[in-house]
Protein backbone atom coordinates (compact mmCIF):
# COMPACT_ATOMS: atom_id res chain seq x y z
CA UNK A 1 0.00 0.00 0.00
CA UNK A 2 1.70 3.37 -1.08
CA UNK A 3 -1.11 6.03 -0.73
CA UNK A 4 -3.49 6.42 1.36
CA UNK A 5 -6.19 9.34 1.14
CA UNK A 6 -7.81 10.90 4.16
CA UNK A 7 -10.70 12.75 3.80
CA UNK A 8 -11.31 15.74 6.04
CA UNK A 9 -14.03 18.33 7.26
CA UNK A 10 -12.54 19.19 9.94
CA UNK A 11 -15.66 17.81 12.04
CA UNK A 12 -15.25 15.87 15.24
CA UNK A 13 -16.02 12.81 13.60
CA UNK A 14 -13.59 12.97 10.55
CA UNK A 15 -10.70 14.30 12.96
CA UNK A 16 -11.80 10.81 15.48
CA UNK A 17 -10.52 8.63 12.25
CA UNK A 18 -7.56 10.12 12.20
CA UNK A 19 -5.50 8.34 14.44
CA UNK A 20 -6.63 4.72 12.60
CA UNK A 21 -5.28 6.22 9.33
CA UNK A 22 -2.29 7.41 11.10
CA UNK A 23 -1.51 3.96 11.98
CA UNK A 24 -2.53 2.31 8.78
CA UNK A 25 -0.27 4.02 7.33
CA UNK A 26 2.58 3.93 9.59
CA UNK A 27 1.93 0.07 9.23
CA UNK A 28 2.62 -0.24 5.17
CA UNK A 29 5.12 3.17 5.53
CA UNK A 30 2.70 4.49 2.69
CA UNK A 31 2.29 8.34 1.62
CA UNK A 32 -0.84 10.09 3.82
CA UNK A 33 -2.85 12.64 1.30
CA UNK A 34 -4.88 15.26 3.15
CA UNK A 35 -8.08 16.24 1.84
CA UNK A 36 -10.24 18.81 2.15
CA UNK A 37 -13.48 19.48 -0.47
CA UNK A 38 -14.81 23.48 -0.36
CA UNK A 39 -17.82 24.59 -2.75
CA UNK A 40 -17.53 28.17 -3.72
CA UNK A 41 -18.20 30.63 -1.26
CA UNK A 42 -20.39 33.17 -1.69
CA UNK A 43 -19.95 37.04 -1.91
CA UNK A 44 -21.70 37.26 1.88
CA UNK A 45 -18.59 34.71 3.20
CA UNK A 46 -15.87 37.49 1.41
CA UNK A 47 -17.14 40.61 2.23
CA UNK A 48 -14.20 42.16 0.16
CA UNK A 49 -14.24 41.27 -3.08
CA UNK A 50 -16.96 40.53 -5.42
CA UNK A 51 -14.03 38.82 -8.06
CA UNK A 52 -15.02 35.24 -8.67
CA UNK A 53 -11.87 34.49 -9.08
CA UNK A 54 -10.66 36.07 -6.20
CA UNK A 55 -13.24 34.16 -4.25
CA UNK A 56 -11.75 30.80 -5.42
CA UNK A 57 -8.19 31.77 -4.69
CA UNK A 58 -9.18 32.63 -0.85
CA UNK A 59 -11.32 30.02 -0.27
CA UNK A 60 -8.43 27.30 -1.86
CA UNK A 61 -6.36 29.06 0.19
CA UNK A 62 -8.09 28.90 3.85
CA UNK A 63 -8.84 24.91 2.59
CA UNK A 64 -4.74 24.66 2.56
CA UNK A 65 -4.54 26.69 5.46
CA UNK A 66 -6.94 24.28 7.40
CA UNK A 67 -5.67 21.53 6.42
CA UNK A 68 -1.67 22.64 7.51
CA UNK A 69 -2.98 23.62 10.96
CA UNK A 70 -5.18 20.39 11.20
CA UNK A 71 -2.03 18.32 10.29
CA UNK A 72 0.28 20.33 13.29
CA UNK A 73 -2.06 19.51 15.76
CA UNK A 74 -2.91 15.72 14.75
CA UNK A 75 0.34 15.23 13.06
CA UNK A 76 3.31 16.65 14.06
CA UNK A 77 3.39 15.81 17.92
CA UNK A 78 3.10 11.72 17.01
CA UNK A 79 6.67 11.70 16.35
CA UNK A 80 6.38 9.35 12.74
CA UNK A 81 8.34 10.05 10.04
CA UNK A 82 5.86 9.96 7.13
CA UNK A 83 5.44 11.72 3.72
CA UNK A 84 1.99 13.56 3.79
CA UNK A 85 0.61 15.45 1.10
CA UNK A 86 -2.53 18.18 1.02
CA UNK A 87 -4.88 18.74 -0.96
CA UNK A 88 -8.07 21.35 -1.64
CA UNK A 89 -9.91 20.68 -4.45
CA UNK A 90 -13.19 22.62 -5.22
CA UNK A 91 -16.66 20.80 -5.99
CA UNK A 92 -20.21 21.88 -5.16
CA UNK A 93 -20.41 17.84 -4.11
CA UNK A 94 -18.11 16.69 -1.40
CA UNK A 95 -18.25 12.88 -3.19
CA UNK A 96 -17.89 14.70 -6.32
CA UNK A 97 -14.34 16.51 -5.12
CA UNK A 98 -13.41 12.99 -3.26
CA UNK A 99 -13.77 11.40 -6.22
CA UNK A 100 -12.04 13.82 -8.63
CA UNK A 101 -9.44 13.70 -6.03
CA UNK A 102 -9.09 9.75 -6.46
CA UNK A 103 -8.77 10.03 -10.09
CA UNK A 104 -5.81 12.73 -9.93
CA UNK A 105 -3.35 10.52 -7.18
CA UNK A 106 -4.92 6.42 -7.70
CA UNK A 107 -4.93 6.26 -3.54
CA UNK A 108 -4.76 2.19 -2.08
CA UNK A 109 -7.35 3.17 0.22
CA UNK A 110 -9.89 6.14 1.04
CA UNK A 111 -10.60 6.80 5.07
CA UNK A 112 -13.50 8.66 6.02
CA UNK A 113 -14.81 9.65 9.37
CA UNK A 114 -18.78 8.96 9.86
CA UNK A 115 -21.70 9.73 12.54
CA UNK A 116 -21.89 7.45 15.55
CA UNK A 117 -23.99 4.28 15.50
CA UNK A 118 -27.06 5.52 16.56
CA UNK A 119 -29.92 3.64 14.34
CA UNK A 120 -32.10 6.96 14.89
CA UNK A 121 -29.41 8.55 12.73
CA UNK A 122 -29.73 6.47 9.90
CA UNK A 123 -32.83 8.10 8.66
CA UNK A 124 -30.77 12.10 9.10
CA UNK A 125 -27.36 11.60 7.80
CA UNK A 126 -24.53 9.37 5.82
CA UNK A 127 -25.58 10.65 2.43
CA UNK A 128 -21.91 11.40 1.41
CA UNK A 129 -20.61 7.98 2.93
CA UNK A 130 -23.52 6.15 1.37
CA UNK A 131 -22.37 7.63 -1.93
CA UNK A 132 -19.06 6.93 -1.77
CA UNK A 133 -19.61 3.46 -1.28
CA UNK A 134 -20.94 2.83 -3.92
CA UNK A 135 -18.81 5.38 -6.00
CA UNK A 136 -15.69 4.87 -5.20
CA UNK A 137 -13.35 2.94 -7.45
CA UNK A 138 -10.95 2.61 -4.68
CA UNK A 139 -11.96 0.65 -1.09
CA UNK A 140 -13.25 2.86 1.38
CA UNK A 141 -12.47 1.99 4.96
CA UNK A 142 -15.48 4.15 6.95
CA UNK A 143 -14.57 4.62 10.92
CA UNK A 144 -17.09 5.74 13.41
CA UNK A 145 -17.31 9.19 15.56
CA UNK A 146 -15.08 8.07 18.88
CA UNK A 147 -14.22 4.70 17.30
CA UNK A 148 -11.08 3.34 19.46
CA UNK A 149 -9.66 0.56 17.71
CA UNK A 150 -5.98 1.30 16.72
CA UNK A 151 -4.75 -2.25 15.96
CA UNK A 152 -6.80 -4.91 13.45
CA UNK A 153 -7.07 -7.97 15.45
CA UNK A 154 -10.15 -9.65 14.36
CA UNK A 155 -11.48 -9.33 11.19
CA UNK A 156 -14.96 -10.30 9.88
CA UNK A 157 -15.51 -10.62 5.98
CA UNK A 158 -19.22 -11.12 5.22
CA UNK A 159 -19.50 -13.23 2.03
CA UNK A 160 -21.48 -15.11 -0.45
CA UNK A 161 -18.75 -17.43 -0.73
CA UNK A 162 -18.50 -16.89 -4.36
CA UNK A 163 -15.22 -16.81 -6.58
CA UNK A 164 -15.56 -13.15 -6.88
CA UNK A 165 -14.50 -13.13 -3.00
CA UNK A 166 -10.84 -14.67 -4.30
CA UNK A 167 -9.10 -11.00 -5.59
CA UNK A 168 -10.97 -9.03 -3.12
CA UNK A 169 -9.64 -11.84 -0.24
CA UNK A 170 -6.29 -11.28 -1.48
CA UNK A 171 -6.66 -7.24 -1.29
CA UNK A 172 -7.81 -7.46 2.42
CA UNK A 173 -4.97 -9.71 3.30
CA UNK A 174 -2.23 -7.73 1.90
CA UNK A 175 -3.69 -4.59 3.80
CA UNK A 176 -4.14 -6.30 7.49
CA UNK A 177 -0.50 -8.27 7.35
CA UNK A 178 1.10 -5.94 8.66
CA UNK A 179 -1.52 -6.45 11.74
CA UNK A 180 -1.18 -9.90 11.60
CA UNK A 181 -5.26 -10.81 12.42
CA UNK A 182 -7.18 -13.55 12.39
CA UNK A 183 -10.23 -13.09 9.22
CA UNK A 184 -13.28 -14.84 9.28
CA UNK A 185 -15.00 -15.11 5.86
CA UNK A 186 -18.14 -16.11 7.26
CA UNK A 187 -21.71 -16.53 4.98
CA UNK A 188 -24.43 -15.69 6.87
CA UNK A 189 -27.91 -17.33 5.37
CA UNK A 190 -31.48 -17.48 6.29
CA UNK A 191 -31.81 -20.71 4.86
CA UNK A 192 -29.95 -23.62 3.30
CA UNK A 193 -30.33 -23.18 -0.91
CA UNK A 194 -29.77 -25.58 -3.40
CA UNK A 195 -26.41 -23.33 -4.05
CA UNK A 196 -24.76 -25.99 -1.10
CA UNK A 197 -22.76 -28.03 -2.78
CA UNK A 198 -21.43 -25.03 -4.90
CA UNK A 199 -20.33 -23.14 -2.11
CA UNK A 200 -18.70 -25.68 -0.52
CA UNK A 201 -16.62 -25.53 -3.99
CA UNK A 202 -16.05 -22.03 -3.62
CA UNK A 203 -14.75 -22.62 0.01
CA UNK A 204 -12.14 -24.74 -0.57
CA UNK A 205 -11.05 -22.97 -4.03
CA UNK A 206 -10.94 -19.69 -1.46
CA UNK A 207 -8.86 -21.73 0.82
CA UNK A 208 -6.26 -22.86 -1.69
CA UNK A 209 -6.28 -19.47 -3.66
CA UNK A 210 -5.97 -17.19 -0.82
CA UNK A 211 -2.74 -17.24 1.09
CA UNK A 212 -2.76 -16.30 4.54
CA UNK A 213 -2.53 -18.60 7.49
CA UNK A 214 -5.22 -17.10 9.91
CA UNK A 215 -7.80 -17.70 7.43
CA UNK A 216 -11.53 -18.92 8.77
CA UNK A 217 -14.08 -20.09 6.46
CA UNK A 218 -17.29 -20.75 8.13
CA UNK A 219 -21.00 -20.42 7.31
CA UNK A 220 -23.93 -19.49 9.49
CA UNK A 221 -27.68 -19.85 9.59
CA UNK A 222 -30.47 -17.58 11.19
CA UNK A 223 -33.42 -16.61 11.21
CA UNK A 224 -32.12 -12.89 9.32
CA UNK A 225 -29.51 -11.36 7.98
CA UNK A 226 -29.58 -8.24 10.11
CA UNK A 227 -30.08 -10.95 13.25
CA UNK A 228 -27.10 -13.53 12.12
CA UNK A 229 -24.71 -9.68 11.75
CA UNK A 230 -25.73 -8.73 14.94
CA UNK A 231 -25.27 -11.97 16.70
CA UNK A 232 -21.38 -12.48 14.73
CA UNK A 233 -20.69 -8.92 15.91
CA UNK A 234 -21.51 -9.89 19.58
CA UNK A 235 -19.94 -13.05 19.93
CA UNK A 236 -16.66 -12.02 19.21
CA UNK A 237 -14.54 -8.10 19.41
CA UNK A 238 -14.63 -7.71 16.00
CA UNK A 239 -11.98 -4.71 14.39
CA UNK A 240 -12.96 -4.66 11.16
CA UNK A 241 -16.14 -5.54 9.51
CA UNK A 242 -15.21 -5.87 5.58
CA UNK A 243 -17.61 -6.31 2.55
CA UNK A 244 -17.56 -6.04 -0.78
CA UNK A 245 -19.46 -4.02 -2.68
CA UNK A 246 -21.22 -5.62 -5.88
CA UNK A 247 -21.99 -4.76 -9.48
CA UNK A 248 -24.45 -7.16 -9.62
CA UNK A 249 -27.46 -8.04 -7.72
CA UNK A 250 -28.18 -11.52 -7.08
CA UNK A 251 -30.37 -12.76 -4.06
CA UNK A 252 -27.62 -12.52 -1.53
CA UNK A 253 -26.12 -9.60 -3.67
CA UNK A 254 -29.38 -7.41 -2.94
CA UNK A 255 -29.38 -7.68 0.66
CA UNK A 256 -25.60 -7.08 1.20
CA UNK A 257 -25.82 -4.35 -1.22
CA UNK A 258 -28.90 -2.59 0.01
CA UNK A 259 -29.25 -3.67 3.92
CA UNK A 260 -25.78 -4.15 4.91
CA UNK A 261 -22.91 -2.13 2.84
CA UNK A 262 -24.62 1.36 2.58
CA UNK A 263 -26.22 0.96 6.31
CA UNK A 264 -23.90 -0.88 8.76
CA UNK A 265 -21.58 1.84 9.51
CA UNK A 266 -24.26 3.61 11.29
CA UNK A 267 -24.86 -0.03 13.46
CA UNK A 268 -22.13 -0.85 14.26
CA UNK A 269 -19.47 0.92 16.23
CA UNK A 270 -16.38 -0.53 14.95
CA UNK A 271 -14.81 0.01 11.09
CA UNK A 272 -16.27 -0.59 8.26
CA UNK A 273 -14.46 -1.61 4.82
CA UNK A 274 -16.12 -1.68 1.73
CA UNK A 275 -14.04 -3.16 -1.18
CA UNK A 276 -15.27 -2.64 -4.84
CA UNK A 277 -15.97 -5.51 -6.93
CA UNK A 278 -15.05 -3.39 -10.00
CA UNK A 279 -11.46 -2.30 -9.09
CA UNK A 280 -10.67 -6.00 -9.68
CA UNK A 281 -12.36 -6.05 -12.97
CA UNK A 282 -10.90 -3.03 -13.90
CA UNK A 283 -7.28 -4.32 -12.79
CA UNK A 284 -7.92 -7.74 -15.08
Amino acid sequence: MKKILYSTDFSKNAGDAFPLALEIAKKHGAELHFLNVIDIPTAWDFPYTDDPLVMEEQALSSSEKGLEEFINTHYSNTGEDLRFFIHSFENTSVVGGILACIEKINPDLLVVGIKGSSKVRELLIGSTTKALLSESPVPVLAIPEESTVRDFNQVLYLSDIVEDDIPALNWLVKFVTPFDPEIEVTHVSTHFTKDGENMFHHKEELMEKVNYSHLKITSRLFDSINKGVFSLLSETKVDLLVMLEKEKKGFWGKLLHRDHVKQMEFRVSIPLLAIPQARFHSNS
